[in-house]
């Protein structure tokens, strides 16, 4: 492409100053202006820029334990407070449902909670309580919700199925390879439909990198539930490189 030629390539990145702000430059070099569409970016080709890993979407789930009414957790506080970890030791009061609480697919972790893919190819977080290993556990989860299939939160196939194909399932995708700040190559990789990227969830190579919090001192009611997928895995998927 003459765009990456003779605008990127080679070019020594400008000081970033917020997550995202790589991508806002590459997008603006193709001509494309900062936005929150969930369309590809340019031309049906969906352009992304991330150096360890690269997001597919910021898609939260289509409800969570707190929205069902006399679920047992009222907030979503509430169930940060009691799903999550503490995660900060110079914050107290701050919880976080990331990290190791944070379930992979077709795994208990140590907090009793594992992500499915159900038959329909929805996405679900369960608990249970005799799967989870706190000490503590007795203290923190009501009795009503003691139970060993809990549903803590659930993603459609009907909502992720449409946010897949209008990035993904068009043109395909772009993604940059940078080096100490330099862009030295573009990978071209082909459209992906849902029934792809459930696939890769389903090996867990596609994951759920959540960073949902609660901070009494510093209130943010942002989803984060960034999905993602490690570089390797990009570059393994790539039709095309040009350097």
């Amino acid at each position: 492409m003459q765009i990456f030629t003779d605008k990127i390539k080679g070019k020594q990145l400008p000081p970033m100053t917020h997550d995202g702000a790589i991508g806002h430059w590459l997008e603006a070099q193709f001509g494309v202006s900062a936005n929150n569409d969930d369309a590809a970016d340019w031309f049906g080709y969906e352009l992304k820029s991330g150096k360890s890993k690269t997001t597919f979407g910021d898609w939260s789930a289509d409800w969570y334990l707190w929205k069902i009414p006399n679920s047992g957790i009222s907030s979503r506080d509430q169930f940060l407070q009691t799903f999550g970890t503490p995660s900060r030791p110079d914050r107290p009061g701050r919880y976080s449902w990331s990290g190791k609480v944070f379930p992979k697919i077709n795994m208990y972790n140590e907090y009793g909670q594992i992500m499915r893919v159900e038959e329909n190819l929805d996405i679900t977080i369960y608990y249970s309580y005799s799967r989870d290993g706190r000490f503590n556990k007795h203290e923190i989860i009501p009795q009503k919700l003691r139970n060993e299939k809990l549903e803590l939160a659930k993603w459609y196939r009907s909502t992720l199925e449409p946010r897949v194909i209008r990035k993904f399932g068009q043109k395909g995708w772009v993604k940059f390879v940078q080096n100490r700040g330099v862009i030295e190559s573009m990978l071209i990789g082909p459209p992906m439909n849902y029934i792809q990227w459930i696939e890769y969830v389903k090996t867990g190579e596609i994951y759920l990198d959540s960073g949902m919090y609660y901070d009494p001192h510093k209130p943010n009611i942002r989803p984060y539930s960034n999905w993602r997928a490690n570089n390797n895995f990009w570059n393994l998927l790539a039709i095309e490189r040009i350097s």
